[in-house]
């Protein structure tokens, strides 16, 4: 059995389950073979990784740490002790309580709880903009997506999603309940 699988991404060939108590990434192939494990290294000063969302990116796995309050960039491939490739916003723009990740056309989208925003990074983890906010009101989200309406924002608080402008930030929908 897996040990406390929160989160998962798919490639088009392999499946990444984020394996949480055990600090892990497992990877599936389509027909649900073990394909091997990506271990996520600890941050400084935790005694382990707890990876939660997953988001695929180019032959990387973007993995939300939440025992570190950080998102994590490693190669989508089995390692014994994963490399980080980049963390986004490493910069000083990085996000303060991450909840959720979510690629899309060269960009990362980091749901950031602290202050009920998304920070938009480049494919390098360079900060590029802040989407939410005071005009778009949103609480702790558990998921993003993108979509050809937009940019999906789960809010579970409120009971609803919401589509922004992956670009502006400005709301474009919501769905309630």
């Amino acid at each position: 059995p897996l040990a406390n699988p929160i989160g998962i991404a798919w490639d088009g060939e392999f499946l990444y389950v984020a394996e949480s108590d055990a600090g892990v990434v497992r990877i599936f192939d389509a027909l649900g073979g073990d394909a091997g494990s990506i271990v996520i290294p600890s941050a400084s000063g935790v005694t382990s990784a707890y990876p939660s969302v997953l988001a695929v990116a180019d032959g990387r796995v973007a993995v939300v740490d939440n025992a570190a309050d950080r998102v994590v960039v490693v190669e989508a491939v089995p390692a014994t002790s994963a490399t980080i490739t980049l963390t986004p916003g490493s910069s000083g723009q990085e996000p303060v309580q991450p909840t959720a990740v979510a690629y899309a056309d060269g960009e990362f989208f980091v749901a950031d709880a602290a202050d009920g925003t998304v920070r938009v990074y480049d494919s390098e983890g360079g900060y590029l903009r802040t989407l939410g906010g005071a005009g778009v009101p949103m609480g702790f989200s558990g998921g993003l997506a993108m979509t050809p309406q937009g940019l999906v924002v789960t809010d579970p608080g409120a009971g609803r999603l919401i589509v922004l402008d992956p670009e502006s930030g400005e709301q474009i929908e919501v769905h309630e309940g």
